[in-house]
C-alpha cells in the first residue's frame, strides 16, 4: 500500500510539474516579439520621441490662443480661414498629405437681434430669473468683437412649464438615484443641470 501511495503521490506531481512547464511554454511563446526588430521600428521610434519633445506646455497654450483668439463658428469664413491654416501648417511641418473635404450640413446660428434667454417665471407671472446675453470676456480679449452670445444649437424657441427639480449632472446615475432614494421621476419636469462631468451633447 505504501509503494501504491508513493507511486500515486509520484504520478501526481509529476501531471502538476508538465502542466506548469506546458503553461509556462505557452506563455513564453505568446509573450515573445512576433518578428524582430527592423529598422524601420527605429526609425519610427525616434520620430515618436521628436514629436512628444515638441509637445510642451508653452507651444500648446500659444497655438490655443492663436486659434481661439477671434470667433469661428462652423460654416463661417473665419473658420475657414483658421482651417486653411492649419492645412497649411501641417504641410510646411512634413506631413505626406493634408487636403480639406467640404461638406453640407445643417448648422445653427444665434439670433442676434432676438437672442433666446431662459427666464424663470413664477406663480404671478412675474419673469424672477433671466440669463444672462453675453459672458464675461477673457483676459487678453478685450479688443476682440463681433462675440458670439451664449446659445443652445439646434434648441428651437419654447415656453415649457413645470415643475423644477435638481439633478445633478444630469448623468444616468443621477436620474437613478433621484428616483431611488427620493422617489421622484422627471418626466415632465424641468429638470436643473450642474455642468461638467459630461458633454453637452449628452446632456
Amino acid at each position: 500500500m505504501r509503494k501504491e501511495g508513493r507511486l500515486t503521490r509520484w504520478i501526481g506531481w509529476t501531471v502538476v510539474v508538465a502542466a506548469l512547464l506546458l503553461v509556462g511554454f505557452i506563455i513564453g511563446w505568446f509573450a515573445k516579439p512576433t518578428r524582430p526588430n527592423t529598422p524601420n521600428d527605429t526609425v519610427s521610434g525616434k520620430y515618436l520621441r521628436e514629436f512628444l519633445d515638441e509637445m510642451r506646455p508653452e507651444q500648446i497654450r500659444e497655438h490655443l490662443r492663436k486659434f481661439t483668439r477671434l470667433p469661428h463658428l462652423a460654416g463661417t469664413e473665419q473658420n475657414l480661414k483658421y482651417a486653411e491654416q492649419i492645412m497649411k501648417e501641417w504641410k510646411e511641418y512634413g506631413l505626406d498629405s493634408v487636403e480639406m473635404v467640404p461638406y453640407d450640413v445643417l448648422l445653427s446660428y444665434p439670433n442676434k437681434t432676438q437672442p433666446n434667454y431662459i427666464s424663470i417665471i413664477d406663480q404671478l407671472g412675474s419673469e424672477v430669473f433671466n440669463t444672462s446675453l453675453a459672458e464675461p470676456v477673457p483676459e487678453g480679449y478685450e479688443d476682440v468683437s463681433n462675440i458670439v452670445p451664449p446659445y443652445s444649437a439646434f434648441s428651437p424657441k419654447g415656453q415649457p412649464e413645470g415643475d423644477l427639480v435638481y439633478v445633478n449632472y444630469g448623468r444616468t446615475e443621477d436620474f437613478f438615484q433621484l428616483e431611488r432614494d427620493m422617489g421622484l421621476n422627471a418626466t415632465g419636469r424641468i429638470v436643473i443641470v450642474r455642468y461638467g462631468k459630461i458633454s453637452e451633447a449628452i446632456r
